[in-house]
């Protein structure tokens, strides 16, 4: 590899534009195959950047070289190249603002890539001298959003690094937090930024180093706003939507044992801090979160359920007040769920999760629970009919009444006693009727 780096140096000192944009290819594709390695030669490597990017080129070579750039940082620590920051930045800010499309927007990638690779970890302290390069990507991504000059494309990148920029420098950004918050609150209202913008608002709320009253009033007023926005989404802003709530909703959580377990249950949980503590949502907020999630709550929608019933669990984990209008105008619809075939895999995993949730804290509750749910292999004289899909319907039940029970186990003996005696029950008479001779 020496050889074959040496060489490709000397390539990038000759004028001919192709041979310097194949010279730059090579070397994004052997930092992609060796996934680094080019340590030793990156202070001559970077001069080379700089001068093509500093000098009259082709768009085609500048984008190569950008995209060179973007490979590298994603793949070297930043001690390798941060001598190197100022200067190239700079450069790579002003290509940012380029009328060549295609241009812009792979500076604006080159600078999403550095802002997640200058710290990877945002508890680790960011040394000082990087300061000033958060400081040149932010003020460059913040007059993105300004004008109206650069495209869909420039612009969604902007949103993205941005949000990069609160997950990972939260802690310092000081006075231009409130501005961040802002400009991507603002592209929550532009249809082709919001996909973009909702994915943002998650990786604020699960970021460790955002903290302080004005980011968590932030979020919380997301939690009025968001919901009423995903009837009129489409299916990924909805998806990525339930995830943020979910985010936000987890911020406030003061280290139940109840969410820890959900956590284990649900990957998409961040992790939970106990130093960092988002302030309770409003006694308004909480029933106007409820009511926008109904509509969710059907077997007509099976990719959404689950997402926003995670929803409601995290909900009635995290605020108490949330237990009666949940009672209300989402369990009716739980039990005309738990009573369909349909209701197999995420949707099921949810449905239990969210019994689980609404019993736990109030064990009481488990009385009025479980003869609901006995209803639907109660109601009948015969066995369920698997081609109608009652089987599925009676084992949905066992399930939740499972969970009910080790939720509450107070009366778990009854209970289990009343389930099998319903079963034993149907199955006689069902036998009875087979072997019935008529007279």
């Amino acid at each position: 590899m020496p050889v074959l780096v040496k060489r490709v140096l000397k390539q990038l000192a000759v004028k001919s534009l192709p041979t310097k944009q194949a010279a730059f290819a090579l070397l994004r594709e052997l930092t992609g195959v060796l996934s680094g390695g080019l340590e030793t030669y990156a202070p001559a490597l970077l001069v080379k950047v700089t001068d093509s990017l500093s000098t009259a080129g082709s768009p085609s070579m500048t984008t190569e070289a950008l995209a060179f750039l973007g490979a590298f940082f994603a793949t070297h620590p930043v001690a390798v190249y941060a001598s190197a920051l100022p200067t190239l930045v700079e450069r790579i800010v002003q290509l940012t603002q380029d009328k060549q499309q295609k241009v812009s927007a792979e500076a604006m990638s080159v600078l999403a890539e550095l802002t997640r690779s200058i710290r990877p970890d945002p508890t680790v302290a960011l040394p000082a001298e990087l300061s000033a390069v958060v400081e040149q990507i932010f003020v460059a991504t913040s007059a993105l959003f300004k004008g109206g000059l650069a495209d869909a494309d420039v612009r969604i990148k902007a949103v993205e690094t941005l949000s990069d920029i609160v997950f990972f420098f939260g802690d310092v950004l000081g006075g231009q937090m409130p501005v961040a918050l802002e400009l991507l609150g603002s592209a929550l209202s532009n249809d082709s930024l919001r996909l973009t913008a909702v994915r943002g608002v998650q990786r604020v709320a699960q970021s460790e180093v955002v903290a302080g009253a004005e980011a968590e009033s932030w979020l919380g007023e997301l939690v009025k706003t968001l919901p009423g926005t995903l009837r009129r989404g489409s299916r990924t802003y909805k998806a990525d939507g339930f995830r943020a709530l979910d985010a936000v909703l987890l911020r406030s959580v003061h280290g139940s044992l109840l969410v820890q377990s959900l956590q284990l249950t649900h990957a998409s949980y961040p992790p939970i801090s106990s130093s960092r503590l988002g302030e309770s949502l409003s006694a308004t907020a909480v029933p106007a979160l409820v009511t926008d999630l109904q509509p969710f709550i059907t077997e007509q929608d099976l990719y959404n359920l689950p997402l926003a019933l995670n929803v409601i669990t995290v909900l009635l984990a995290t605020q108490p007040a949330a237990k009666a209008v949940v009672e209300a105008e989402i369990l009716p619809r739980v039990y005309a769920l738990v009573r369909t075939p349909l209701i197999t895999g995420l949707p099921l995993e949810a449905v239990l999760a969210f019994f689980e949730a609404l019993i736990a804290p109030d064990q009481e509750l488990a009385l009025k629970v479980i003869p609901e749910l006995l209803k639907v292999v109660g109601k009948e004289k015969t066995l369920a009919n698997a081609a109608a899909g009652e089987a599925q319907a009676t084992r949905t039940t066992a399930k939740c009444v499972g969970v009910v029970v080790k939720a509450a186990p107070r009366d778990r003996a009854g209970v289990i006693a009343e389930f099998a005696k319903q079963i034993e029950v149907r199955a006689a008479v069902s036998s009875l009727r087979r072997h019935r001779v008529e007279p």
